[in-house]
Parts: structure tokens; C-alpha cells; sequence
């Protein structure tokens, strides 16, 4: 589907999210579901120019004969904070786990709590990836450090929400920090 993504999901996705942002900045005021739409349509069109664009490197990749792991499986229908990072950007959060936050946890002498490793290494993801400065990749990195520390303690408390609240939540809050 790689062509697909990106003739007619991504190029047709990108002038429908244009147009809800001229829509959306034109009014000094957004209402709470306009604000949720442009939020949705920001990552859904993020999803499907970067998942066309990895499916583009996978499939030149293979007529190379060399294999590339998947690096998204289904993120938006992710319903936890957890699960998203799961299914999105796969490789990038494998390397972010295993280089970033596997070593700071490892280090007994280090005196941040496991909750500010998580928010540290999510920071230090935001900053990895952002593009035009370093406020706004920060923020949305800590935003996502903060799912994750808030899901860690509804897991342990053992909160139980039905999946498709726990979507729908889940959903709402990366489309959120997509903006950033």
C-alpha cells in the first residue's frame, strides 16, 4: 500500500488538513471539537506521510534484498500510551528503550526515580526528532513522558478503562501532543 499512502492518502489527506487549518486559524476562537478535529487530522496526516515514506524505504530496501523491520503496526488504534509507542516509529522507540532509558535505569548511583527516567529519556526522544527548534520537540516529549508515568500508575493501581474509552483517551492525547 505504499503507493497508495502516499498518491492518494497523504497528497489528498495533506489539502483536506491545509484546509481545516485555514479553517480553524481564521477564528480567534476554537471550540473544544474543532480543536480535537485539527488535532486528529495533524496526526493522521503525520502518520500517513511518515508510513508512506517507510514503506517507500522498506520496499527500495527489498529490491536491494535486505530487510527492514516494520516501523508501524496500527498506532492510532493503540489504547494505551504504552501500546501507541508500541506500534508507532517502532524502531525509533526500540533504540530510545535500549540506548537511552535501559542504561539510565541500569545506573545505581543515579538519583532520579523511574518515573523522571521515563520523562527524561521521552524529553531527550522529543528533542531527537524535532525539527525547527528545541521548545516545542521538548514539550512534546514531555507530554508523552507524562502518559507514560501516568499510564505506569493506572497499570499498577490496576485501573481498569473499557477499550474503546481506552481508545478514544489514548487517541485524544497523542493527537494532542502531535501539535507540538
Amino acid at each position: 500500500g505504499l503507493l497508495i499512502d502516499k498518491v492518494f492518502g497523504v497528497e489528498h489527506f495533506g489539502s483536506f488538513n491545509e484546509f481545516i487549518s485555514k479553517l480553524l486559524s481564521s477564528s480567534l476562537y476554537m471550540s473544544t471539537p474543532e480543536i480535537f478535529l485539527f488535532c486528529l487530522v495533524e496526526i493522521v496526516y503525520i502518520y500517513l506521510s511518515i508510513s508512506a515514506y517507510t514503506d517507500m524505504a522498506i520496499g527500495s530496501a527489498l529490491m536491494l534484498n535486505i530487510n527492514l523491520p516494520v516501523n508501524f503496526k496500527n498506532p492510532l488504534q493503540a489504547v494505551s500510551i504504552a501500546d501507541f509507542w508500541e506500534r508507532w516509529n517502532i524502531t525509533f522507540a526500540n533504540f530510545m528503550k535500549q540506548y537511552v532509558y535501559e542504561p539510565l535505569s541500569g545506573m545505581k548511583n543515579l538519583k532520579i526515580s523511574i518515573d523522571g527516567i521515563i520523562l527524561l529519556t521521552c524529553v531527550a526522544g522529543g528533542l531527537w526528532v524535532g525539527t525547527h527548534n528545541v521548545v516545542f520537540p521538548a514539550i512534546y516529549g514531555l507530554i508523552h513522558g507524562i502518559g507514560f508515568v501516568i499510564y505506569k500508575h493506572a497499570k499498577i493501581s490496576d485501573l481498569k478503562v473499557p477499550s474503546f474509552f481506552a481508545w478514544l483517551i489514548t487517541l485524544f492525547y497523542v493527537s494532542v501532543a502531535g501539535i507540538f
